[in-house]
């Protein structure tokens, strides 16, 4: 069963969730600080190097505007002020720091999801699955919440909401609905 030989590769990643808060905790104030620094100069970097490509600077260019301004042979001998100023330059030239082509706005589901190529996307398991609540809903005689179907993927993966469901583990779950369903239809059946 795939989804059994999934469950280490979640509960791996929960472990490492956990250790990186725990660490967290454990750090002294000086500590956290420096890693803060540290984390916004990797930033700062990243855009002085997105600003020096997107506005097109010829290495010697870029290494005299390097060495005039702040008298270093490479951005990285920068501190955090020298490449806010940096950054604040580049602005200056032109450059007008924002969304890539590449970035995307939040999608609705996750990134987890896989991609479908079938054009047959997520959407037309969570439309089975709607259509199979709403069947057993009418043989039992009751509402058929969503929560049904996402304890059924809670009991099989151990995933919380079917935002975060492969196909696969949707289809598991059509699957389970599927056979509830035909229980159900066997004992109307028998009943009358």
């Amino acid at each position: 069963m795939a989804t059994v030989l999934e469950m280490p590769k979640a509960l791996g990643e929960l472990k490492a969730r956990r250790m990186q808060r725990n660490a967290i905790k454990n750090q002294t104030p000086e500590e956290h600080k420096a890693k803060q620094v540290e984390e916004a100069r990797r930033s700062l970097l990243a855009k002085v190097h997105i600003a020096r490509k997107q506005l097109g600077l010829a290495p010697d260019e870029y290494q005299s505007i390097l060495e005039c301004r702040f008298e270093v042979a490479s951005s990285a001998e920068l501190d955090v002020l020298a490449l806010h100023k940096l950054v604040a330059y580049f602005k200056s030239l032109g450059w007008k720091p924002g969304r890539g082509p590449g970035t995307r706005a939040r999608q609705k589901a996750p990134h987890t999801i896989e991609h479908d190529e079938t054009g047959q996307g997520r959407e037309r398991y969570m439309a089975k699955i709607e259509a199979l609540l709403a069947d057993i809903g009418r043989l039992e005689g009751r509402f058929m919440p969503w929560t049904y179907a996402s304890g059924i993927l809670k009991r099989q993966t151990g995933l919380d909401r079917l935002e975060y469901a492969t196909r696969g583990q949707l289809q598991a779950v059509i699957s389970v609905l599927d056979k509830r369903l035909a229980t159900l239809t066997k004992k109307m059946a028998s009943a009358t």
